[in-house]
């Protein structure tokens, strides 16, 4: 849960999308010297100040 959170607090935003449903926000975390991790938020109906819910983790090791 703290990589969700520090995620979506203090990731860079990698990409976004938006369709008819809402959009999806991908923000990227450093873990360490080890790798980062992408995470996808998607805000329903665009409301980027909804909770966003988890729909995407992409672990990358260097």
């Amino acid at each position: 849960m703290k990589v969700f959170d520090q995620a979506l607090n203090s990731g860079t935003i990698v990409s976004s999308k938006s369709n008819q449903f809402g959009t999806t926000v991908m923000r990227s975390v450093e873990i360490g010297n080890k790798g980062k991790i992408n995470v996808g938020y998607f805000y329903e109906g665009a409301n980027m100040s909804a909770t966003p819910k988890v729909t995407t983790i992409i672990p990358q090791i260097y």
